[in-house]
């Protein structure tokens, strides 16, 4: 196995780059990324890039005109975030699917009670990228099962593409249950090349921590698999035969039956020949300085029969990077499966400068030296 380093879009300056995620498409590989305005989760409008040269360089990045700001009511706009590119072979086009996420004056809407903002709900939207670069116009879903379950997400995820051009797309949403934060499921939609119809919603996939969020699956063989953001010290992953319907979340562990400790930070699937892999962060002895322990960003190989990590084979995919004696932070990544020999990961490390004493969401950050890491694997 090859692993091949690569950064660009370097900034020592606001804006700062975040969110990258690359896909394949005819003419090379597309990245979609954000900029990161500081202060909680405040993005600016989502951006795209175009490499023809398998990463060398790439275009200026541009707007995605139909997810760009939009203003909703005074002092108050609605961004999409956490978005990521699918390409979809079956019709030549690529699917670009985020969340909405309401601004006011003090950033997030959350932060402004004055603003009420129960009013500005989360929602998946998209666009459509055609095989002439033209992107649709920004669309939604309309499923009746979110009518009742508000701020509900499709966001940073892997999505599964069948054979017939159907998709299957991971869901997390506000979980109106007493005991329940956030719940995951699955939604089976057709895919036309221009519109999402949605087909079927799955249940809630039964799992033992609260605030379950984030969802990535992938297709390996016969099976899915899912893995699962958690805030209790744990991922969690599920598997199912149909995508839909899944069996209950186990957290993840090593093949020894260790648990492995993950921190909230989304993971990843990366799929190479006949092998599996998922991609993560977590605790270890020389990130303790590490904010919520996001770097370095690690992979491991799967063992499906056993539904764990084999420990032998965890590699580093971006190392920790400091300056000034802080470490970058990492975690908001992607990964592509250009292939069966090849896949691309791509993170944006970032340094925080903090202006004052605790770490919350009304926190005044200043972001410098960012960067957007590509790490090409290839067997």
């Amino acid at each position: 196995m090859k692993i091949e380093r690569i950064f660009h879009f370097e900034k020592e300056s606001e804006p700062n780059y975040f969110h990258p995620a690359i896909s394949p498409i005819p003419e090379g590989l597309l990245m979609t990324l954000q900029t990161f305005n500081g202060a909680g989760d405040t993005y600016g409008p989502p951006l795209y890039a175009i490499s023809t040269d398998d990463c060398a360089s790439w275009t200026q990045a541009e707007v995605i005109p139909p997810l760009d700001m939009v203003e909703l009511a005074e002092d108050v706009y609605e961004g999409v975030a956490d978005i990521r590119p699918f390409y979809h072979e079956k019709t030549n086009t690529t699917i670009v699917i985020g969340c909405t996420t309401s601004y006011g004056p003090k950033k997030l809407i959350e932060m402004d009670k004055d603003l009420h903002p129960e009013k500005y709900y989360q929602k998946p939207v998209y666009a459509i990228r055609d095989s002439s670069g033209n992107y649709s116009e920004r669309q939604n879903f309309f499923h009746p099962f979110f009518k009742d379950n508000k701020n509900w997400r499709i966001a940073c995820p892997q999505i599964a593409i069948l054979e017939n051009g159907d998709v299957i797309l991971p869901i997390y949403y506000a979980d109106p249950s007493e005991d329940r934060e956030y719940s995951c499921c699955t939604m089976l939609c057709s895919f036309d090349g221009k519109t999402l119809k949605e087909k079927k919603v799955g249940a809630a996939v039964e799992v033992e921590a609260k605030y379950a969020v984030e969802p990535s699956i992938v297709r390996f063989k016969d099976k899915f698999y899912m893995t699962i953001r958690a805030t209790d010290d744990h991922g969690y992953m599920a598997t199912s035969n149909d995508g839909i319907n899944w069996d209950k979340a186990t957290p993840w562990k090593w093949d020894d039956s260790e648990d492995i400790l993950l921190k909230s930070t989304q993971q990843h699937w990366m799929l190479l020949d006949d092998k599996i892999y998922l991609v993560y962060t977590r605790p270890t002895e020389d990130n303790a300085d590490v904010r919520w322990s996001r770097a370095p960003l690690f992979f491991a190989e799967f063992a499906p029969s056993k539904k764990c990590l084999i420990k032998s084979t965890e590699e580093i995919a971006v190392p920790v990077m400091r300056k000034d004696g802080t470490a970058y932070l990492m975690g908001n990544f992607h990964v592509a499966n250009i292939s069966k020999e090849r896949a691309i990961i791509s993170d944006a490390p970032i340094w925080f400068e903090i202006t004052k004493e605790a770490f919350v969401e009304d926190d005044y950050i200043s972001a410098y030296n960012n960067k957007v890491s590509i790490v090409k694997v290839k067997l």
